[in-house]
């Protein structure tokens, strides 16, 4: 089941969380794989672990239930990327230093036969029905690879030195970062054309598709920031530098979709990041040069190669949901400690009635709402005229990633939103429909971002009202409406009045 933070929690990872300790991600193990670890791959049932030494000529053989290395296998040429292949067919192994991809038996680990390559293949990255891509750094190739047969569908011509490539989750569309050219190629797999070329900085190692195959973010190991590419338009979109450390390597995703980790191989440390709001959550200390990094298919543990000091790190990952109680919690008694006399629903209500914000962002906020919430009005009393222009007041408002939790506990985003206010033109009784908003406070939770919280009443039909108590985030942001532009919402009933 999908995830949706509160606005507490987003608030809470945004001004609290420092390290390990505070995101709770725990150490399991520290384990000796061999020299120069590199990528990490799992069986298909999850009970054991593959990891490339490449200055060992070895593959270690672990398992996950006990972290424990069961075996070392012996690979020269400098192993670099390893995958499990479909159907009991082994393990494949590229060669970085001499080239090929070489194919394994498992459990003996008998070397079975050999896919010719130059050197410099890199990364497998696995694509659907037992598929897999690798890029070639000294040929400049993208290739697609049958791993039932163990055969080459395609050879792709890329831009110079490919770094390892990532996939749509249908396997359609592939991004290849070149490395020395400063871009980012895109590739329709089915017919192997290369629809585009997109500029995106200085030296792009390892990226990862994300958003419902919306987004493609890539490392830009040279200037230190992380570039997102829109993948229905192929254009560069944002930049991403906030909380990303020296010479950023790659990103992987957890199974959900929602937190992200990137590693900096010049810090020395993981980023982790909230994919929801765009958010670094903190930094988590890593070995020497963190290469490679793996989430476990149960998305239970973070598996990281250090090159420079030679170990694979397992860290626990804690659930989201648990994630975000204790950040709630940790939010709510750093900005309002309850009073002694309060009620308990008083004290689950508190919030600061002083702002900590400068009073251009808190007025901002507070014109947004209720300029917003008028809109609202205006749009169901048929005041405004229903088209894509006039619309575009509550669309340029949002951040990409907003979520709203209505009262009665159903979590809608965006792209559902917007769809269903707009077809909402006209819906009040004789267009006697009025909204307002009472009790504003709220603060500042770090640098252009508030936290706010309000009462919203309606009255639809001349008579009644109905109220909630809605939490709200907001970001800074050039050019949206009021300077702000909404992150997320989270509403509860009032009693009628």
């Amino acid at each position: 089941m999908r995830t949706f933070w509160s606005v507490a929690a987003i608030a809470a990872m945004i001004s609290c969380l420092q390290g390990q300790e505070k995101l709770g991600f725990q150490l399991l193990a520290l384990l000796d794989v061999g020299q120069n670890p590199h990528q990490i791959a799992f069986s298909e049932d999850g009970k054991t672990a593959y990891v490339t030494a490449s200055g060992s000529d070895s593959v270690a053989v672990i398992s996950v239930e006990t972290l424990k290395v069961r075996a070392r296998h012996e690979v020269a040429g400098q192993p670099l990327g390893v995958a499990v292949l479909p159907n009991r067919g082994g393990l494949a192994v590229t060669r970085f230093g001499q080239g090929g991809i070489a194919r394994y038996s498992l459990p003996d680990f008998e070397f079975l036969e050999e896919i010719e390559t130059a050197p410099g293949s890199s990364l497998l990255v696995p694509l659907p029905e037992g598929r897999f891509l690798v890029s070639t750094e000294q040929s400049n190739e993208l290739r697609v690879i049958d791993g039932n047969t163990f055969k080459v569908e395609k050879v792709l011509s890329t831009g110079n030195r490919p770094f390892p490539p990532s996939a749509t989750s249908d396997g359609t569309l592939a991004f290849v970062p070149n490395y020395d050219d400063g871009d980012v190629s895109i590739f329709d797999l089915q017919s192997g054309e290369r629809l585009a070329d997109v500029p995106v900085g200085r030296n792009p190692s390892g990226g990862a598709v994300m958003r419902r195959d919306t987004v493609y973010g890539v490392a830009v190991r040279g200037e230190n920031k992380l570039s997102m590419i829109d993948i229905r338009g192929r254009t560069l979109s944002a930049d991403f530098e906030k909380g990303i450390g020296q010479s950023p390597f790659s990103i992987v995703v957890v199974p959900d979709g929602d937190m992200a980790f990137v590693n900096n191989t010049g810090s020395h440390d993981i980023s982790v990041i909230s994919i929801p709001g765009a958010r670094t959550l903190g930094r988590l200390p890593a070995g020497e040069i963190p290469i490679v990094m793996a989430v476990h298919p149960s998305g239970e543990t973070l598996w990281i190669s250090s090159e420079g000091s030679h170990q694979l790190a397992v860290l626990k990952l804690r659930t989201l949901e648990d994630l975000v109680e204790q950040l709630q919690t940790m939010a709510f008694n750093q900005s309002s400690p309850a009073k002694a006399q309060d009620s308990p629903e008083q004290q689950s209500a508190s919030v600061p009635s002083q702002s900590t914000a400068g009073p251009i962002l808190r007025d901002q906020c507070k014109r947004e709402v209720e300029e917003l919430h008028q809109f609202f009005q205006d749009w169901a009393n048929s005041v405004l005229e229903n088209s894509d222009e006039t619309f575009a007041r509550f669309t340029s408002a949002m951040d990409d990633n907003f979520h709203i939790i209505n009262p009665s506990g159903m979590a809608f985003p965006i792209e559902e939103l917007a769809p269903a206010l707009r077809q909402s033109y006209g819906s009040a009784p004789g267009g006697q429909a009025r909204y307002w908003i009472e009790n504003f406070r709220g603060t500042e939770v770090a640098p252009g971002v508030f936290l706010a919280v309000y009462e919203e009443w309606q009255n639809l039909d001349g008579r009644k009202s109905r109220g909630r108590v809605a939490s709200a985030l907001f970001r800074r942001t050039q050019g949206a409406p009021n300077g702000v532009r909404w992150l997320h919402v989270h509403e509860t009933w009032l009693p009628s009045r």
